[in-house]
């Protein structure tokens, strides 16, 4: 597995198209949970895996709910809702 890694170019090269940047996911989470980055707090991001499919989960906290993302490298929204540590 790890020869095909190295192969391949990384985590995401399978995707066929650029993934989008750590940053943007950030920006697409807020923009689909109604908040500006000034209005959230405790934003991290981790790269996982959604069914096999390489994705970024972002987490953040906005008026004392804390919700979570999973967004697929071609800016995709796979899943969101209300979830804390």
């Amino acid at each position: 597995a790890a020869q095909l890694l190295h192969v391949s170019g990384g985590l995401f090269a399978a995707c066929g198209n650029d993934p989008i940047s750590q940053d943007k996911a950030v920006s697409i989470a807020l923009k689909d949970a109604g908040y500006k980055e000034s209005q959230v707090s405790d934003i991290h991001i981790h790269i996982i895996e959604e069914n096999g499919t390489p994705c970024y989960n972002v987490h953040f906290t906005a008026n004392g709910t804390s919700l979570s993302y999973n967004i697929s490298v071609s800016g995709e929204i796979l899943s969101a809702g209300e979830g804390g540590h």
